[in-house]
């Protein structure tokens, strides 16, 4: 073993304790105001349902939260800060995963004037679907996201579904779609002994979860 691997295993077992906030860190509520009156909200924060792209890995998620914290807390994978446990892990950031969950919500709320879908940190490229209708699609987690809801939800059996694309592939494929129109985007990658993944200039999300030199690659 090198001195390099070494030290970043022992770097990756230092940072253990760190949570592990990394995928669909998002809070998102039902939100409606009139004049004169007080914003009233409904909060979507809990427990949702999360699914992987072929359908073999279904678990319980929690909002908000990440995908890394939710698949280790369902025993699907370990501690991925132990060892070289981000190497191990990195099919997670290869997956299409969907969040789903099942809404009633009080008549007080129905009643409003006005509804909106407000969510905050959608991270990154996700589609938000209401009752099967399309509300917006995300590509920018640093933004909040609003969508007109007063003729879609209803009193009980609302379904909302987030279905967020893999940003590693997403990443690649501006990167491929750009190099066939001009010229690539530099970096390409991160060093090597990041293990990390690369495009991460071409998706609006947080850097780091690419790697970086003081962090391993959670690219959720």
């Amino acid at each position: 073993m090198t001195n390099d691997s070494l030290g970043r295993r022992r770097r990756h077992q230092a940072m253990a304790p760190i949570g592990h906030k990394l995928a669909f860190g998002v809070s998102l509520l039902f939100s409606c105001c009139c004049v004169a009156k007080a914003v009233v909200t409904f909060s979507l924060d809990g427990q949702w349902t999360a699914v992987n792209t072929n359908k073999s890995i279904k678990i319980s998620a929690t909002v908000p939260g990440g995908i890394y914290t939710d698949l280790k807390r369902s025993g699907v994978i370990g501690e991925p800060y132990y060892g070289f446990n981000d190497v191990r892990y990195a099919w997670v950031g290869y997956e299409n995963w969907t969040f789903s969950r099942r809404i009633d919500v009080p008549d007080a709320l129905l009643n409003q004037e006005r509804l909106s879908l407000v969510a905050h940190g959608i991270d990154t490229v996700c589609r938000v679907k209401l009752n099967g209708v399309v509300l917006f699609d995300a590509d920018n987690m640093y933004v909040r996201y609003i969508a007109d809801v007063k003729d879609i939800l209803h009193r009980k059996g609302n379904i909302i579904r987030v279905s967020c694309e893999s940003p590693v592939l997403y990443a690649l494929r501006k990167h491929e779609e750009q190099v066939r129109s001009s010229y690539p985007v530099y970096p390409l990658c991160p060093p090597s002994v990041q293990n990390g993944q690369c495009h991460v200039n071409y998706i609006r999300k947080m850097p780091c979860s690419f790697s970086w030199d003081w962090g391993p690659s959670f690219p959720s």
